[in-house]
């Protein structure tokens, strides 16, 4: 089980870095993470590190097709990315939210429900949630 699917374009030898930013991100910021179906989880984040987020979920996006992240405006000092992938993608969704919540640890909180402000994060537009 990996969260780096076979369809991942960026560079094998980029793949370390990257890794490194996402579980970064997720040791300073993330706040909650959950899973919402089969195909779906959310991942809620400290507000102050929304450029960060979308930033890195912009990046991602471009090189990681079957994942589809909607970046949520932030509400209650929290920013809020849900992430959908094809029925095919599940155990590569599920090997995320266990890295981001290990990389996360203890301090990990529950999290916010979901935002009817979600908006398609750039070069996702035209893709919804299933």
């Amino acid at each position: 089980m990996t969260w780096i699917p076979d369809a991942y374009t960026l560079p094998t030898g980029d793949h370390p870095l990257r890794a490194a930013a996402f579980d970064a991100l997720f040791a300073d910021a993330l706040v909650g993470a959950g899973r919402l179906g089969a195909t779906r989880a959310r991942l809620v984040f400290a507000a102050a590190a929304e450029a960060r987020v979308r930033d890195l979920v912009t990046r991602d996006q471009a090189c990681r097709a079957p994942f589809r992240f909607t970046v949520e405006e932030p509400a209650l000092g929290r920013v809020a990315v849900e992430v959908a992938v094809p029925e095919e993608h599940t155990l590569d969704l599920d090997a995320l939210v266990v890295r981001a919540t290990a990389a996360a640890g203890a301090r990990l909180a529950a999290p916010l429900p979901k935002s009817p402000r979600a908006t398609p994060a750039p070069g996702a537009a035209g893709r919804e949630l299933s």
